[in-house]
């Protein structure tokens, strides 16, 4: 283990005791071209979530397979439904791309999200709200654990998963988001290695960047002391030499394209040291936060290339 990496997990915290998945189909649905499964399963050895699973029909043999991460777009209420198109921006239902393509695709929830709310928070009045975001990672803080941490191994039982699945080829996994969904796709290939190729889709640029434009973010973007130990540039380097596409449009708000020609930059160096300059890849496009056809169709063409 690196020293960077030893250090960064000490900082968001250990993940909590998880000893099995105890995978359950809660429901089938046939959707003309595929099969979408509700599965249910443990991500720590006291919480249970939800997620939808996603399956080409006819499998014969092992297939590719995806983690596809919601965005957040303070929408609490949609979280898992939008990748499977059963809410939101059609744009962004890349679980039906990706599974229409090929891929057994697991489409995770994250915390705060959808069914991962409580109480009064499932009410309509609440679901652009951040208040019930803020109340768990500030008591994720005061357990010593971080909403950073939280997303990342809750992502990881979902690769568990995908591994557990005998039509799975668990040589041949990847992940993609968009947004918060991107900067979590990034976080789990970075910290799995069973994570064979990364498309990280408008999810990140350098903290020390957007501090200086006063730029906010979802509670997973930092973690304490993270000025000290690394920034999103470190992230993206320990990936390689594993494949790594992120996009960036030059009128996003949230994630600034000069900043994300910085990391592209010093990645691209990275890469082409460890002998896979072919295996990353930044598009920067003409547009706002957002993932348009023409980017989808080349991001799909880098998952083709490299899994």
């Amino acid at each position: 283990m690196s020293e960077l990496r030893e250090r960064i997990l000490k900082a968001i915290g250990e993940r909590e005791p998880f000893t099995s998945l105890d995978l359950q189909v809660l429901s089938e649905e046939d959707m003309g071209d595929y099969v979408r499964q509700k599965i249910s399963y443990l991500v720590t050895d006291r919480e249970r979530v939800n997620a939808y699973l996603l399956l080409p029909k006819n499998l014969k043999g092992k297939r590719p397979a995806m983690v596809a991460i919601h965005q957040h777009a303070v929408w609490f209420s949609r979280g898992k439904l939008e990748p499977v198109g059963l809410d939101g921006d059609p744009d962004f239902f890349y679980g039906v791309d990706l599974v229409r393509r090929g891929y057994v695709v697991i489409c995770p929830e994250l915390m705060c999200f959808g069914e991962r709310r409580y109480g009064k928070y499932f009410e309509p009045e609440y679901n652009r709200s951040c208040e019930f975001e803020k109340i768990v990672g500030q008591y994720l803080l005061a357990d010593g654990r971080t909403m950073t941490g939280k997303y990342l191994y809750d992502n990881v039982a979902a690769v568990d998963v995908l591994c557990s699945l005998d039509c799975v080829d668990a040589d041949c996994i990847g992940v993609m988001g968009h947004s918060t969904g991107g900067q979590s796709a990034l976080w789990l290939a970075w910290y799995d290695r069973r994570i064979k190729a990364c498309v990280s889709s408008c999810g990140f640029a350098l903290v020390k960047d957007l501090r200086e434009k006063n730029v906010g973010h979802n509670l997973a973007m930092c973690f304490p002391g993270m000025k000290e130990i690394c920034d999103y540039d470190d992230l993206c380097r320990e990936i390689a030499p594993r494949a790594l596409c992120f996009t960036c449009g030059n009128f996003d708000p949230t994630f600034l394209m000069y900043s994300c020609r910085k990391i592209a930059g010093s990645v691209s160096e990275a890469y082409a040291a460890a002998g896979a300059a072919d295996r990353f890849e930044a598009i920067f496009f003409e547009g706002w936060h957002w993932l348009k056809p023409a980017v989808k169709t080349r991001v799909y063409s880098f998952l083709e290339r490299n899994l």
